[in-house]
């Protein structure tokens, strides 16, 4: 095919003949010339939009800045060490909830192994996560654990929260057996009374022991009256709440003052056979609102003196 080009009245004649050779090396040359210009502009597009506008290059090809990426870092970190301060506090929670336990152990059982009934609402052991996705993102499994470790340490605090306010409430119940060794000469109830041999009622309990032996508070609390009590000789008492109080009386020394704060197990007074007494003893009442109760039914625990 052959095509002529006339320039003006009186220009040139041009002739241009078009062959399948000319018109493919034309074609094929067009087609590089417009993968080079989108190259370029690939190139020069995404470095402009990395540097001026990176959400037009994430939404473009999921690119990120240098700035980005660091942010990114810090992100995710950030959220590692969130969850890293999560596990430790929980740790510590634990550590102090075990600390409870012991404590309660030794209050109540000193002789006796704790049992536990283990269920399903226990916490304790390795965090785990359970049923997460793999096909879920990084940041998806971080929040994730992040939930459920937030989710853990309300459970464990809680549980610290009430075990807390149970010894709390046990610690200043008088639970503890007030001398080292057992051994009872009187009971609780109707007696036959030991100075007059009439019947009367005896509001505590004896316990026998040689001049001198440590008595031990029962439970916390606060001496509310120390001194002499022409039935009771020296005598020590100790209000631990507004409904429980304890009364050591016979003693022949007092080692507390009135208004102390006494913590359960600590040396209070020293037996004797003062006051209305026929021999050297401790006699220990519990008192539950304003009138005495039996002691059995109370006392679970030895003191720290006590022989084991």
């Amino acid at each position: 095919m052959q095509f002529i080009w006339v320039s003006g009245p009186v220009g040139h004649i041009r002739t241009f003949n078009i062959t399948f050779k000319n018109v493919l090396i034309s074609f094929l040359g067009l087609v590089f010339c417009f993968i080079a210009l989108g190259a370029l502009l690939q190139f020069f597009g995404f470095r402009w939009a990395i540097e001026y506008n990176p959400a037009i290059a994430k939404s473009l090809g999921n690119v990120h800045s240098g700035f980005e990426i660091d942010n990114l870092n810090y992100f995710y970190r950030s959220k590692l060490n969130e969850i890293q301060l999560k596990q430790q506090q929980v740790n510590e929670q634990l550590l102090e909830l075990e600390e409870k336990n012991r404590a309660l152990t030794k209050l109540l059982t000193p002789n006796v192994k704790f049992k536990e009934h283990l269920t399903e609402k226990d916490i304790g052991g390795p965090f785990l996560p359970k049923n997460l996705d793999s096909n879920k993102s990084l940041l998806d499994v971080m929040d994730i654990t992040s939930s459920q470790m937030s989710l853990s340490q309300k459970r464990v605090e809680k549980f610290n929260h009430f075990w807390g306010e149970y010894y709390e409430k046990l610690a200043h119940t008088p639970l503890l057996i007030p001398v080292s060794m057992v051994s009872l000469s009187s009971g609780f109830g109707l007696r036959t009374d030991p100075v007059n041999n009439y019947q009367s009622d005896h509001t505590g309990l004896d316990f026998q022991g040689p001049i001198g032996m440590p008595i031990y508070a029962a439970g916390d609390g606060k001496v509310i009256s120390s001194g002499w009590d022409n039935a009771y000789g020296l005598t020590v008492k100790i209000e631990h709440t507004n409904v429980f109080a304890s009364k050591y009386a016979h003693a022949s020394k007092i080692l507390v003052s009135e208004g102390q704060d006494i913590k359960a197990g600590q040396k209070i007074a020293l037996i004797g056979n003062t006051g209305r007494s026929t021999g050297p003893h401790l006699h220990f009442e519990i008192i539950k609102s304003g009138s005495p109760v039996n002691p059995k039914d109370y006392l679970v625990g030895l003191n720290p003196g006590s022989q084991r």
